[in-house]
Order: C-alpha cells, then structure tokens, then sequence
C-alpha cells in the first residue's frame, strides 16, 4: 500500500511577498478570514518560530496539534502534525512574480494508509487548498486596495 500523498494548490495575488508572509504567519488571525479554519490557538507565545505549537481546528475534523518546521522569512513556512496515524506536512511557500506574489500550499501525508487517504481525500483536500488561497488572495488584497 502507497504510504505517502502530496496535494497541491497556487494563486497568483497581486500583493507584495511581505503581505502574504504576514498573513501566513499571524495563524492567530486565520479564522477571521480563512473559511477552512474554526480556530487556532497557540500553546507557545510570541513571534512564531521553529518549534511554535498551535492547535487548529478545522470543520469536520478534531483539534490537531501543529508544529512549525521551517520558517524562512518572506518565503516558507512549514508545520506538522499527526492524525489517525497519518504525519501531515502542510507548506506554506510564497514566490515573487510580476506584479506581486504566488502563494503555494501544499499537503503532504505519509504513514499507514496516507496514499489511501490521498486517493480517497484528494480531490477535497485539494479544494480545502484552494478555498483557502482564495481567502489569502482576498485579505492580501482587501490591505493593500486603496483607501
């Protein structure tokens, strides 16, 4: 049995990369504006870094534990967390182009039943990513439209 899926989605934001970095980083701020997010609460205080542990909860699904991975400023943010047995690894990676940036989220399950999960809970999976770039895209341009 496949042990592993990835599940990909990218937007192009006419925002500048720091917008975009800061939305993604300010998870406290998630569920006023990401559908897909009920609630985030942080364990850890402070600037997120490597190590900062937040539970999120999501519609239809428990609260999970998440763990940041990798931060690389203005670029990549990365966090983890395990449920039914499945490691998820989700990336958050933010590209400069012309005239802003593109947001790329990915999912990546591993373990017992992951690729399962990935051919069963793909196509969802995947328009949860896309639910949720639309929303990035639609607070990134919301704070930079004119005033």
């Amino acid at each position: 049995m496949k042990r592993s899926a990835h599940i990909e989605h990218h937007i192009d934001i006419d925002a500048a990369v720091s917008v975009i970095y800061k939305l993604t980083t300010d998870i406290e701020q998630w569920p006023s504006f990401v559908t897909t997010v009920t609630s985030v609460h942080r364990i850890d205080h402070g600037p997120l870094v490597v190590g900062s542990k937040a539970l999120l909860k999501q519609p239809h699904q428990p609260v999970t534990e998440w763990t940041v991975r990798e931060l690389e400023p203005e670029t990549r943010f990365v966090w983890s967390a395990t449920t039914y047995g499945i490691s998820i690894t989700a990336t958050h990676q933010i590209t400069p182009t012309e005239p802003g940036s593109r947001n790329t989220l990915t999912l990546d399950l591993t373990g017992f039943g992951a690729g399962l999960i990935g051919r069963l809970q793909g196509r969802k999976l995947k328009q949860m990513l896309e639910t949720e770039n639309r929303c990035f895209r639609r607070e990134a341009l919301r704070l930079v439209a004119p005033t």
